[in-house]
């Protein structure tokens, strides 16, 4: 039953990144990033997103995830998500 619950917990997540990763610049879909980026670590800086809309996106996810989960989530976002603006 563990396993069940941790592939939608993975959807989720994989869900949030490809939402963060079309509104990032330049665009692109969490699949077409793991065609693209194959084998590469530093595919993530490529990508820019807007911390509010960042923000905005993570918290839309977060709320379909139990909180257990949430710790997990956050630590994922960090791993995988594009990076933000630098503002000045």
């Amino acid at each position: 039953m563990v396993y069940k619950k941790e592939n939608k917990e993975i959807k989720i997540i994989e869900q949030c990144l490809n939402e963060m990763y079309k509104k990032s610049i330049p665009p692109i879909t969490w699949e077409q990033i793991k065609k693209k980026y194959k084998g590469k670590t530093d595919w993530y800086t490529k990508h820019k997103i807007k911390e509010t809309d960042y923000l905005q996106i993570k918290e839309k996810y977060k709320k379909k995830l139990d909180k257990i989960y949430w710790r997990s989530f956050d630590m994922e976002l960090l791993n995988y998500a594009p990076t933000f603006f630098l503002t000045v």
